[in-house]
């Protein structure tokens, strides 16, 4: 069963080691202060799209969008409205998701 879940609105550096267990999949979708919660959604699915060789091929794009879109709706507020896009060195911040499969 594939699932997912928002982790947390960080830099990358903040993150990225703490999800690299098997059966999961990491995803960071880079945030700017106009995004929208349906524009993250989107880019989000198609970012998952792009990760085959992360996430399993039995799960085709149609389960992938189903997934997102039953957990994560344009009404949720978890990472909006958006902090400062960057931090002082200028890395930008990321909605996290993770798959798990």
């Amino acid at each position: 069963m594939l699932t997912v879940s928002y982790v947390d609105t960080c830099t990358p550096d903040y993150l990225t080691d703490h999800y690299t267990r098997e059966g999961e999949c990491l995803i960071g979708v880079a945030l700017s202060s106009d995004m929208t919660v349906a524009q993250v959604i989107e880019q989000l699915i198609r970012d998952a799209h792009d990760n085959g060789d992360t996430i399993p091929a039995q799960y085709g794009h149609a389960e992938i969008d189903a997934c997102v879109r039953s957990t994560i709706t344009t009404s949720d507020k978890r990472w909006s409205p958006y902090p400062v896009v960057s931090d002082e060195d200028g890395e930008e911040a990321f909605a996290w998701f993770v798959f798990r499969f």
